[in-house]
């Protein structure tokens, strides 16, 4: 990892993010890439337009100068950069431009003219990232300092869900993280389902999740130093992995943005975004390419 772009819109919640920020770029020596966009082109040919655009960008820039120094400060490599236009574009293009290896980003910020809402903005850059994000959902919470001891990679038994492994393997060998393989049973409802036939469906999906694994992990290792465990879980997947989360105080949950449906592959795009709305924790995400869809 060398390059990490940070888009901030001036809120406090947005902010949140630079303790992630600082763990990872002190530990991989990645450098720091600050960024706010203003939300409007303005006219050349309106000059007071134009005057109270050129007052905005000197505010986003003195503002980022003011995080930037606070890096720099600490030992990291910092750097600012301004832009105008469609935030979530330019966020995208901004990584494109400039080889960037993740964007970390909070979930939501303040609106209004001078601080988008971080929320949406989020979901529109997970759809067309070209790089991994980091996503921290704001809680108030202040934390002064964070790390990484146990990664928690959500498994469907998808190609979709291995998208996250690389990343993934980067972060776990980082800071020498436990990884935890986390598989959710999701069973059909009704009445129509006897109790017997529930057991013999656990059975078969427990019997299917163990032989996928047994597979699956040479492929995500390819020595024998990683400590790691294989968990199976039954309920609600998004559920499951945010209580798993905080009943082993997991510092990262990594996992792709979309995913198969079924009974033994649950549809990890919309778990993903329901992870994101219950889970205090960072989570890791990697937008799974189409060609996968019909491996």
């Amino acid at each position: 990892m060398k390059k990490i772009l940070v888009p901030l819109d001036g809120s406090a919640v947005a902010e949140e993010i630079l303790v992630h920020v600082e763990m990872l770029a002190r530990q991989s020596g990645a450098a720091v890439i600050l960024m706010r966009v203003v939300p409007f082109l303005w006219p050349s040919e309106h000059v007071h337009v134009r005057e109270m655009g050129d007052k905005m960008d000197k505010e986003a820039s003195d503002y980022l100068f003011t995080i930037e120094t606070h890096l720099v400060e600490k030992g990291l490599e910092a750097s600012v950069s301004v832009h105008e236009g469609n935030v979530p574009e330019v966020i995208c293009d901004t990584a494109r431009e400039k080889g960037v290896d993740l964007i970390a980003i909070s979930t939501h910020g303040h609106g209004g003219v001078k601080r988008w809402a971080l929320g949406s903005v989020t979901s529109k850059v997970m759809q067309a990232s070209p790089v991994p994000l980091l996503v921290h959902r704001s809680t108030g919470e202040q934390l002064m300092e964070v790390h990484c001891k146990n990664v928690l990679i959500p498994i469907d038994g998808s190609l979709f869900a291995e998208s996250i492994f690389p990343q993934a393997r980067f972060i776990v060998e980082l800071f020498n993280a436990k990884v935890w393989f986390l598989s959710v049973i999701t069973l059909p409802g009704g009445f129509s389902v006897l109790k017997k036939e529930v057991h013999t469906i656990e059975d078969q999906v427990a019997k299917n999740i163990k032989h996928y694994y047994s597979s699956m992990e040479s492929r995500f290792q390819e020595d024998q130093t990683t400590n790691y465990e294989v968990v199976i879980r039954k309920g609600d997947p998004a559920e499951a992995i945010c209580a798993f989360a905080d009943e082993k105080e997991i510092d990262f949950i990594a996992m792709s943005t979309h995913g198969r449906g079924g009974l033994s592959r649950w549809a990890l795009g919309s778990v993903t975004d329901k992870v994101l709305h219950c889970s205090p924790k960072p989570v890791l995400l990697v937008r799974a390419q189409e060609e996968d869809q019909d491996s």
